[in-house]
């Protein structure tokens, strides 16, 4: 099965301010194909930590479509 999912961007938070999320950037779509939602909203998990290293930023998941 295949689910739309959205991400959002978010920068860094500023030195001192580590337990508040950064300032909104923009938001995305893939498309995460998996066993069931479970494991869709798993492999979107692994993504956002994969992108959030990749362009040092915070992604996080935001929505898994239905």
């Amino acid at each position: 099965m295949k689910r739309k999912v959205t991400f959002r961007r978010y920068a860094l938070p500023s030195p001192g301010e580590e337990d508040e999320r950064g300032d909104f950037i923009d938001s995305f779509s893939e498309e995460i194909e998996g066993v069931n939602l479970m494991d869709i909203g798993e492999k979107a998990d692994e993504r956002a930590e994969q992108l959030s290293k990749e362009w040092k930023e915070d992604v996080q998941v935001f929505e898994i479509l239905v």
